[in-house]
């Protein structure tokens, strides 16, 4: 009763409280008007000409209004009900600095309409229209929306015509993730990586997160082999990627300094003061800055560099594939301006291979030697703790196939040159606020508070626009911004449609005025694709298609004399790849956004909820165990301890943090480079332990002289399930009865202690031990009972007293890349925002996920391979229509275009060969026609005939006519082109 009659207060004081804001914030102008944005906002972008326009611009934003204020505390008072009534009126338990606020307002607030992607985002994509979550297994609507979400801004995580059936057969013929049978791609990728950007070396990295966490400290190693006795300074723009910023701290020997974005003045302050003869300098920015569409001042940059001697890293995630005429980067985007920068004056070049490019991972380009063999070093010594792998096999084969059609790529940086310019200049004729360099398919739309922003993204997609958008933590606390993101695939009509709905967007949340409707009334947009180059990029089509699968062939060959089949090939059962293979044909192969923007697929959720109910013996110690999905499984494991180790919301608490003591350098770089993540706190207290939490006398009476001095205390011990020096498996009613003892131990009275935090790292045991090889605690459950890890946590306390955090990987398990967390479901949110490698990465790739899921559940035993790619409840049958609609519609394409190309006695001689191809399919008999694959993992010629099969042609579209196909009924030409194979 009491919680209702407080809900009910806090409402009407919510209420009256925005009645006075609207009615504050809202005075006219002595002219008896309503004041124009741009009289609301003394700082407005500039919109320039090419030739005048200034890049790199240090910009001005807009500063907080007393409106902004109170809409912001009113919204924080609602969102903290809502968190409540969602949740519970019981308060969720937060523990750590910053949980607080995650919950009550981020989780609520960012979340207002969460996507889940029904059918991928590329010129257009379709999303569950949910309010809540969990109400995807069961929802039946559905919304379209035009793309300017995706990070997809050339188009590629489309397939181009042709390109599927090469990828298809290298995911199901070579290995996916590993070095040995894939060294012929891997070598010609690299080739072909490193001559597009006029370099010499290229190294792929198996996630965009790896990339700056490899090459960063490779720079620093080179620079201190190179000069002992120096020290290493890392000068990092204040708008570079939080994977930079991890990348500089975890650089041994190195320091990470920021300068004001873009600011050269404070860049030569600060090279000035460093530059003593005693110091190396590593200068970090970025190609195009995200938050901001901005680009570097790259060329003043590169006279300081001239004049100081530094090296220059720059991280092009966003600019890759996005500015300059053919797609490089920033050097041809500011060669096109009439410069003359040469792609050796940059030392180290990181490509994101997750945005633009429609993949995952990326590649780190350079032309120094030295640094090149650091860089593979560096890679190696993160494998061996925990890293994911290679980079996909199928990754690099649809990059080479990108590489080569420059023509393609031409035309795709043109159209988004043009697109892009339209929507800039007349969002900023209409009168929006926006903040965005000329060109940089990046348009920023300045909203100030994270309420507005929130709020403008919620708007966008009711109007049929999905946008991205961006708040505290990626930006600073009153600089919130909506995001387009601009695709060369949208049509003209989308293009006007873009604009028009961002200005209705902002009008409607009140950050632009009613004026700014009016001004585009009239908007056209004038645009026409030049095609008359058609017949030569069909041809470039064609030729880089077979050049890319002969390289295929290849590999198929060498692993033939290598005596590389079946098993000793392939990790992934065949059946497994099958189904992944149907997913990456009718979806692409990433899904080129992050999750809590437009990343998250049907795939995701459906993982993350397969993988809370896969081990019994959480259900007892979990409130609601939920999995969180990962990219790369070593910074699943640091991020995740990351995030766990950082100081108590109560400022006078400590964070006593246990962790095993290495046994060598290599097996404890992972956990060092976990606490090198955070800023140093007085207030968390890392101890290293032996078996039986056993501590030195030294760090003992560290811990008790800070735990004596603080009203209370949390303990959180990391433990491996296995460990990697000795292959010894954990004891964990030893670890129990140890944390259990510990305050005694220690000195601190059991009343201090407000809660456990144990992270339990299944990475070397997940899918390889135990009965179910579901790993350790699943093993131990089996041999015991379900509820024995219940019993342990009882004796610490409780669920409410015990915060339990299980990690696995993938790529240990069953050769997929990512890994995943699996905790309470609330705990689960809060780690969504404060788990850096989730929040500031791309989407794990929906095929890839789809397979681990699959994996998951042969070992559970509880899934069939007819249940294919779909879902249970109403939110399955929607995603089926979705599947059906589309295969309907590329069916007319596919017929109106083979007709188009065909004269009468084609046609005739078409159907002469389709009705003699029929006889034959129907002579073979349906048991040989249904027959397994052989156990080397070759499929035969009728294995292609059979049902189970039909999708899974390697050099052939997928045959439908046989399974359609009734003796009497006349062929359709979808039949015809479906029987003889035939390329439209």
């Amino acid at each position: 009763m009491l919680s209702i009659v407080l809900g009910l207060a806090g409402s009407t004081t919510s209420f009256f409280i925005l009645i006075w804001a609207y009615f504050f914030s809202n005075a006219k102008t002595s002219s008896g008007r309503r004041p124009s944005s741009s009289e609301l906002k003394a700082h407005r972008g500039d919109i320039q000409l090419p030739s005048t326009y200034s890049y790199g611009t240090v910009r001005k934003y807009p500063k907080a209004r007393v409106r902004d204020w109170v809409v912001e505390i009113v919204c924080f008072i609602g969102y903290f009900f809502k968190s409540r009534s969602l949740n519970g009126w019981r308060a969720y338990k937060t523990w750590l600095y910053g949980e607080n606020y995650i919950f009550n307002f981020m989780v609520p607030g960012i979340h207002l309409k969460p996507r889940v992607v029904v059918s991928p985002l590329r010129a257009h994509g379709r999303a569950l229209d949910l309010n809540y979550l969990a109400d995807w297994k069961s929802t039946s609507e559905t919304i379209d929306v035009i793309n300017c979400a995706s990070f997809d801004y050339s188009g590629f995580g489309e397939l181009e015509e042709g390109a599927a059936p090469g990828l298809l057969e290298c995911l199901q013929t070579v290995p996916h993730m590993e070095e040995r049978g894939t060294e012929i791609i891997t070598r010609e990728a690299a080739i072909a990586g490193a001559s597009f950007l006029g370099s010499k070396y290229c190294h792929f990295t198996s996630s965009g997160y790896t990339l700056n966490l490899v090459g960063l400290p490779a720079m620093t190693n080179v620079a201190l082999a190179a000069h002992p006795g120096k020290r290493v300074i890392i000068l990092q723009d204040a708008s570079n990627h939080n994977s930079m910023y991890v990348g500089g701290f975890v650089s041994k020997g190195a320091k990470s300094i920021r300068f004001k974005h873009n600011s050269v003045s404070q860049l030569e302050d600060k090279l000035r003061e460093y530059s003593d003869g005693n110091t190396h300098i590593i200068v970090a920015i970025e190609g195009n800055y995200s938050m901001e569409g901005g680009l570097p001042p790259l060329p003043a940059m590169l006279e300081l560099k001239r004049q100081f001697g530094f090296q220059l890293y720059v991280d092009e995630a966003h600019s890759f594939f996005s500015i300059g005429h053919s797609g490089r980067g920033v050097i041809e985007h500011y060669n096109d301006l009439g410069y003359n920068l040469s792609w050796q004056d940059v030392d180290c070049y990181a490509i994101t291979l997750s945005k633009s490019a429609g993949n995952i991972g990326g590649m780190l380009v350079c032309n120094d030697r030295a640094i090149y063999d650091a860089i593979k070093a560096r890679d190696v010594e993160m494998q061996a703790t925990g890293g994911d792998g290679c980079l996909p096999t199928v990754v690099k084969l649809r990059m080479m196939q990108i590489w080569g059609k420059n023509l393609l790529l031409s035309r795709r940086m043109a159209i988004l040159r043009q697109h892009t310019v339209f929507i800039l200049e007349n969002l900023h004729r209409a009168g929006l606020v926006v903040h965005s360099d000329y060109l940089s398919p990046i348009i920023v739309v300045i909203t100030i508070s994270a309420t507005n922003c929130a709020l403008f993204g919620t708007e966008c997609t009711r109007l049929g626009l999905a946008c991205t958008w961006a708040g505290p933590p990626a930006t600073e606390a009153w600089r919130s911004v909506g995001r387009l993101c601009i695709n060369a695939l949208l049509s003209r009509e989308d293009v006007e449609n873009v604009v028009r709905i961002v200005v209705k967007a902002a009008v409607n949340i009140g950050v632009a005025s009613q004026d700014c409707l009016k001004r585009i009334e009239n908007l056209r947009y004038d645009f026409e694709v030049d095609k008359s180059d058609q017949a030569a990029l069909e041809a470039e089509n064609d030729v880089v298609n077979r050049e890319v699968h002969k390289v295929l062939k290849l590999q198929q060959e060498q692993n033939a004399r290598d005596g590389l089949t079946g098993a000793s090939l392939l990790r992934i059962p065949q059946q497994v790849l099958a189904e992944g293979a149907q997913v990456v044909a009718q979806q692409g192969i990433g899904s080129s956004s992050a999750r809590l923007f437009w990343g998250t697929q049907v795939a995701h959720v459906k993982l993350e909820d397969r993988l809370g109910s896969m081990i019994p013996a959480l259900k007892h110690i979990c409130q609601d165990p939920h999995g969180m999905m990962l990219t790369d499984a070593r910074n699943a494991t640091v991020s995740t301890l990351s995030a766990i180790m950082t100081p108590p919301k109560n400022k006078r608490a400590c964070n006593i943090v246990l962790l095993p003591r290495p046994r060598d350098k290599a097996s404890g770089r992972a956990l060092e480079e976990a606490t090198m993540s955070n800023k140093a706190s007085p207030r968390v207290v890392i101890l290293h332990y032996d078996e039986s939490l056993g501590i030195s006398s030294t760090d003992l009476e560290l811990m008790t002289s800070v735990a004596r001095k603080a009203p209370s205390v949390f303990v959180t011990t990391y433990v491996r399930a296995c460990d990697p020096a000795t292959g010894k498996h954990a004891d964990l009613d030893d670890l129990f009865k140890s944390l259990k003892a510990f305050p005694s131990r220690a000195g601190i009275p059991s009343s201090k202690v407000s809660g456990f935090q144990v992270m339990f790292d299944e990475s070397r045991t997940f899918g390889t031990y135990g009965k179910r090889k579901l790993g350790l605690l699943d093993h131990l459950a089996t041999a015991s009972t379900e509820d024995f890890l219940a019993r342990h946590v009882a004796s610490l306390g409780g669920k409410d007293k015990v915060r339990f955090i299980y990690v696995g990987s993938l790529h240990h398990a069953f050769g997929l890349q990512g890994g995943f967390v699996v905790t309470d479901k609330l705990f689960t949110k809060i780690l969504q925002w404060t788990c850096r490698a989730f929040i500031f990465t791309t989407a794990p790739m929906p095929f890839n996920v789809h397979m681990a899921h699959l994996c998951i559940d042969r070992l559970c035993g509880e899934r069939t391979a007819e249940e294919g790619y779909t879902v249970l409840g109403d939110g399955g049958r929607v995603i089926r229509e979705v599947a059906e609609s589309e295969k309907m519609l590329s069916a007319k394409r596919r017929d109106s275009a083979v007709l188009a190309r065909a004269g009468a006695d084609d046609v005739r001689q078409m159907i002469a060969r389709a009705e003699l191809r029929k006889k034959q399919l129907e002579a073979i008999p349906a048991s040989t026609a249904n027959s397994s694959d052989t156990e080397d993992g070759d499929t035969t010629e009728r294995d292609y005939l059979s049902e189970k099969n039909n999708n899974l042609l390697l050099n052939r579209k997928p045959s439908t006519a046989n399974a359609n196909h009734k003796p009497g009924r006349r062929m359709s030409v979808a039949d015809m082109v479906d029987l003889l194979g035939l390329e439209p």
